[in-house]
């Protein structure tokens, strides 16, 4: 008999945590077992943009889809709200829309026989729920309760209510091993794992970009991510690789400025005209180029053709990215960061870790990939080893564990 699974998640824009949701509605919706449904808690009309990659046979639902309520969220998000539209969004609208959204999923809950919330953020909508629940963390717990100890402990004493928690790697676990144990016998390390046929067509996909360059694809958001770092090492480096960021976010701007404040050459396109050259003129200096170019739909084909790829962060959970570039046998360097960078790389093995904020060790190791040929070949084929620990066969077997071992519903 077919269980009836439905996924929960608060929006499905372009985050790491929606391309993740992705991959994992494609794995399961290949198995006949599966009835899949996804709700999606506010309809963000234009800025979603994995709708294509959803598979076929998948029910999409919006707990709220009205424009009256939709819009003002929409426009929030772009921060394009004036204090007062935010002030009225929140005392008016935001508790119709809540209303709304425990409403609908209260009788889609009714229709399924597993509730995935995916993003951990309707705990508050599935009280008296009756059926298994499943939550889906994505970031390093330690982390968040040194940011916001009581954010965290309040997320926590939701997890209670959840039959299962799944926690992105091996460190997550520890952590909540160690931070809270409460919580043991329900949380399982699953990785996210990704089709490496879909990877590799969609790296086929050829760029016309007409230098060498370092790849980064990462959220322009520095309370999690570390572009600062990573600018910095770039402008320790005499190279002529040219420097790649795909993503966007709220610190963009600053950090193009910070670029520039480093001396180097800021673009926001793929071509070669910049908006400011950077000081002294010579040669090697002016070569050196940072290409900031917002969201790419394919940044698989981007990392297709890079000399290597490079992620800096101050935490994660378990950097997609970086998973996809072991995958596809790009050469890595990543921060040493917690959680995620250390088991995907396998411990420095197949790849170069460094310590988070160190721009001089960053510059080192980017230097040695790009010009040591024989260490570079040497973690190219570890991580060819390793990789097989992300791909969709190893993780969907811990699916489908997980859902046979849930408790019934009462």
């Amino acid at each position: 008999m077919k269980k009836n699974l439905l996924f929960l998640v608060s929006g499905f824009l372009d985050g790491g945590i929606e391309s993740v949701l992705v991959e994992v509605l494609r794995m399961l919706a290949e198995d006949e077992r599966y009835n899949l449904t996804l709700a999606v808690g506010v309809k963000m009309e234009g800025l979603e943009v994995y709708h294509d990659r959803l598979p076929k046979n998948l029910r999409l639902v919006y707990l709220v889809d009205s424009p009256l309520l939709c819009a003002p969220k929409r426009k929030r998000h772009l921060k394009q709200s004036s204090p007062l539209e935010k002030i009225a969004d929140e005392v008016f609208l935001n508790p119709f829309r809540r209303i709304i959204q425990k409403k609908c999923l209260h009788r889609l809950v009714e229709e399924n026989d597993i509730v995935v919330d995916f993003d951990s953020c309707h705990t508050g909508f599935l009280s008296g729920c009756t059926k298994p629940k499943v939550a889906w963390m994505h970031f390093s717990l330690q982390k968040m309760m040194e940011q916001n100890r009581r954010r965290a402990v309040r997320i926590t004493n939701r997890l209670r209510t959840y039959d299962r928690v799944v926690l992105i790697c091996k460190a997550m676990a520890e952590e909540a091993d160690r931070l809270f144990p409460e919580l043991r016998g329900k949380c399982v390390a699953i990785y996210n794992a990704l089709d490496v046929e879909t990877l590799r067509k969609r790296a086929a996909e050829a760029t016309a970009f007409p230098f060498p360059y370092i790849l980064a694809v990462e959220r322009l958001e520095e309370s999690q991510k570390d572009i600062h770092t990573l600018l910095k090492a770039y402008s320790m480096l005499d190279t002529e690789e040219h420097l790649v960021i795909i993503g966007k976010g709220r610190d963009a701007e600053v950090l193009k400025d910070y670029a520039r404040s480093l001396g180097l050459t800021v673009s926001e396109g793929e071509s070669k005209e910049s908006e400011e050259s950077g000081e002294g003129g010579d040669k090697a200096h002016s070569a050196r180029e940072v290409h900031f170019l917002g969201f790419k739909s394919n940044p698989q084909s981007w990392m297709a053709g890079a000399r290597m790829l490079v992620h800096s962060a101050k935490f994660e959970g378990l950097p997609t990215v970086l998973i996809e570039g072991l995958l596809l046998g790009v050469p890595l360097v990543a921060t040493d960061c917690p959680t995620g960078p250390s088991e995907i790389l396998d411990n420095g093995k197949a790849g170069i870790l460094v310590p988070v904020g160190d721009a001089e060790a960053m510059a080192e190791a980017i230097s040695k990939n790009l010009t040591d040929a024989a260490l570079r070949q040497r973690l190219l084929d570890h991580a060819r080893a390793h990789c097989v620990n992300f791909t969709k066969a190893s993780v969907k077997k811990q699916l489908d564990v997980m859902f046979a071992e849930l408790p019934k519903s009462f």
